[in-house]
């Protein structure tokens, strides 16, 4: 069998990709939609040059609406640095929920390249082919990231049935990102979110699915959580 050597400056390690829902004529209901999204690259800079473990330098790209995120790390550290990225993207989810620019994404694991704002590799690929297929405002992993990693039962990746346009018989990890909505705002729950998907409207039935969605998951995370905590 013919083998191909790695490219020169390959990498292995953590690729995400995000992108904000409903960037398409954004300018005509947002009037400071590029203010709001580069604040929320800048948070996700400086949280991720602020961790104990993870990013490289110039690691968080973005290109339009896109935001692309690179971390190096081999598989037996790999653990570790998920439950990191996964704590710095709940807080990304919520802010971008608060400055209307919400946000989803998926996480692979595997080789990339990365020379300025051009990226590359089997990582790329799988996170590019999963990224756009969740059909609401949250970050889930690809199988390249989950067949690899044993997560502690306190794990921030939870299992849920995602809700995914292309129909999967499998429920993939995803950010739970409750506990982190829940310090953000002055009245935690579901009707906080639902006031601020009003501003965002109009919700119509092409894109109510993403609203019910994530109003379904956080409302089964907030009762997860106390559950646990009743435990």
């Amino acid at each position: 069998m013919e083998t191909h050597p790695p490219q020169t400056g390959s990498k292995v390690g953590i690729v995400t990709l995000l992108d904000v829902l409903g960037w398409r004529g954004i300018y005509q209901r947002h009037s400071d939609a590029l203010s709001d999204l580069r604040s929320l690259v800048q948070s996700l800079r400086e949280q991720s040059r602020g961790a104990d473990i993870f990013l490289e330098q110039d690691a968080v790209k973005s290109i339009s609406d896109t935001i692309a995120i690179f971390s190096e790390t081999q598989e037996d550290g790999l653990n570790a640095t998920l439950e990191l990225h996964g704590r710095i993207y709940a807080q990304a989810i919520v802010k971008s929920i608060q400055l209307g620019i919400p946000i989803r994404g998926a996480t692979s694991f595997g080789s990339y390249q990365v020379e300025e704002n051009i990226f590359i590799g089997k990582a790329v690929d799988e996170a590019a082919a999963w990224y756009e297929t969740g059909d609401w405002m949250g970050i889930h992993l690809t199988p390249s990231a989950i067949f690899c990693t044993a997560f502690p039962p306190d794990s921030i990746w939870v299992e849920y049935e995602v809700p995914l346009k292309q129909r999967l018989d499998w429920k993939p990890r995803c950010i739970n990102w409750s506990a982190a909505w829940q310090e953000a705002v002055q009245n935690p729950g579901s009707l906080e979110l639902q006031r601020i998907f009003r501003t965002m409207g109009p919700i119509v039935p092409e894109t109510a699915g993403k609203y019910l969605h994530t109003l379904r998951f956080l409302e089964s995370m907030i009762e997860k959580n106390l559950n646990q905590a009743k435990a």
